[in-house]
């Protein structure tokens, strides 16, 4: 069992939030409780990262809602698109759903990523193709 696989479960990323000595309390919207049920998990006292679509976000404020925080950083996280608001539990088909689409949307960022990386050498391998048929040293394929 992976640690992602570990951290689909709300109260898993609820105790991350106890281990990272979070600096907001119970009272606040951004309470440890609020951030679980929102899929995130606490990587510092004030950082916290998406299970789901590994969003990071930092510097929260007391009065932060973490659900809407969310789903204004990232849209399309697998676990806002699934759920309209926070889930008070999630049933083991809809985790199963939930990381079946979680680990699609990781495919298609490093797929985005990886794209965007072949299209940079990609212009690179032009412009040196171009400046040396300009000065006549080109081979011809």
């Amino acid at each position: 069992m992976t640690v992602d696989y570990i951290l689909s479960n709300p109260a898993k990323r609820l105790l991350t939030f106890k281990d990272n000595n979070w600096i907001h309390s119970d009272l606040n919207s951004c309470s440890p409780l609020a951030m679980a049920k929102a899929g995130f998990f606490a990587v510092s006292k004030d950082c916290a990262v998406c299970h789901y679509c590994k969003k990071e976000l930092d510097f929260w404020e007391a009065n932060d809602i973490p659900w809407e925080e969310h789903k204004s950083h990232n849209s399309e996280c697998p676990f806002i698109k699934y759920y309209a608001s926070p889930p008070d539990q999630v049933l083991v088909v809809d985790a199963l759903k939930l990381e079946r689409d979680r680990l699609v949307y990781m495919m298609t960022q490093e797929h985005k990523k990886t794209v965007v990386e072949l299209e940079k050498h990609q212009e690179v391998a032009k412009n040196t193709f171009e400046t040396k048929r300009k000065r006549g040293r080109a081979r011809k394929f």
